[in-house]
């Protein structure tokens, strides 16, 4: 049983880091660019500012994404911990 409870938990670990370095390296990137590319067009006039809003919202969202993936990683480690009995070894 200690196995079977060690084995789920390293997976999400394993699965929290993905996550947070897809937010990370990838995601939260990319909402900044969208947004910034709306900011510009919307000053230009080019699109309206519901639409210039929306991709703010959609920035917002990702940083609080990320933020999730944070708490999701520091729970599923001290999860962990538990299942081993003390403390794992950080990379």
């Amino acid at each position: 049983e200690t196995v079977s409870n060690v084995r789920k938990a390293w997976f999400l670990v394993d699965q929290a880091r993905r996550e947070l370095r897809l937010y990370t390296e990838k995601l939260t990137h990319l909402s900044q660019l969208n947004f910034t590319v709306s900011a510009t067009a919307y000053e230009s006039g080019q699109i309206p500012f519901s639409e210039a809003m929306d991709t703010m919202q959609l920035r917002l969202n990702t940083r609080l994404g990320e933020e999730k993936r944070k708490e999701q990683l520091g729970v599923s480690i001290a999860r962990l911990n538990e299942a081993v009995g003390g403390s794992w070894p950080e990379k």
